[in-house]
């Protein structure tokens, strides 16, 4: 079940011997699509990089840690999406986020606290049931300023970048925007809706 921020979170454990270690979080969620489309059970996996990877603490080791310990296991959320009319989910494990080509109009919906360098949900919590959402429309200025400060998660608050957290919510864009699901281009998009499947994998860092 979800945690609250605070609560004691994870266990020591280590990875089953049938369970595969994955560097990128979009390695990861294309294992969680595949085996939700198949109807196969979701196995426990081993991160060992990408940004979900690092907002669990980017523990050092390799897959021989995983496979031997001392490792942590805990239980994460998972984003899924659709797009327009679409009734097929994708799914992302770290971060969705819907762009410009020069980020002057961005939506992040955040389950990781990482989207590569910078610290955009430095409040996320990847096992709480709730994704962090940051809305921004910027000008070159704003976004200079606001790029020298991501990377220390002190972005925020900004009067052109608007927060909030969900569960499940629906976006549209004036524009069709550029797509990125944990890092993969997707085609650009003009709605989305996005939900939440608390508490559904087990990831062992």
């Amino acid at each position: 079940m979800p945690v609250a921020r605070g609560e004691p979170w994870g266990e020591s454990g280590t990875l089953p011997v049938d369970g595969l270690i994955y560097p990128r979080d979009c390695d990861a969620a294309r294992a969680v699509q595949f085996t939700r489309a198949r109807g196969l059970e979701r196995p426990e996996m081993g991160l060992i990089g990408g940004d979900l990877w690092r907002t669990l603490g980017a523990p050092i080791g390799g897959a021989d840690r995983l496979r031997n310990g001392p490792a942590t296991r805990v239980t994460v959320d998972v984003g899924w999406i659709t797009m327009g009319g679409d009734e097929v989910e994708h799914c992302f494990v770290a971060h969705c986020v819907a762009r410009t080509r020069l980020w002057s109009q961005v939506l992040a919906v955040m389950n990781a606290e990482w989207l590569g360098e910078w610290d955009v949900a430095p409040r996320s919590h990847p096992g709480d049931g709730w994704m962090d959402v940051t809305e921004a429309a910027l000008g070159w200025a704003d976004r200079q300023k606001v790029r020298e400060r991501l990377a220390t998660g002190t972005h925020l608050p900004h009067p052109g970048m608007r927060t909030s957290r969900i569960r499940e919510s629906e976006f549209e864009f004036r524009d069709p925007l550029r797509l990125y699901l944990d890092g993969s281009a997707f085609p650009k998009v003009r709605r989305l809706k996005v939900r939440v499947e608390p508490a559904s994998l087990t990831v062992v860092v």
